[in-house]
């Protein structure tokens, strides 16, 4: 399957996230980076985006433990 362009509002409803964090994910390098299409508009690789968020899935939960549902 080709590879697709994402808008960055795409990807934020894909991965609820906020905007500040993506960037602060993107910055880390643990999130994957933008790449420019133009002077103002930026995409990201589908097929990255969907990587990271197997790697979430295969991490497991980071905070269920202290969760308790009521």
């Amino acid at each position: 399957m080709p590879d697709r362009f994402l808008s960055v509002k795409s990807v934020l409803d894909r991965v609820c996230l906020s905007r500040t964090e993506l960037y602060e994910r993107m910055k880390e390098g643990a999130f994957p980076r933008t790449i420019a299409l133009g002077p103002q508009k930026v995409v990201f690789i589908e097929s990255q985006v969907e990587a990271w968020m197997r790697a979430q899935i295969e991490a497991g939960p980071k905070c269920a433990e202290s969760f308790v549902p009521t």
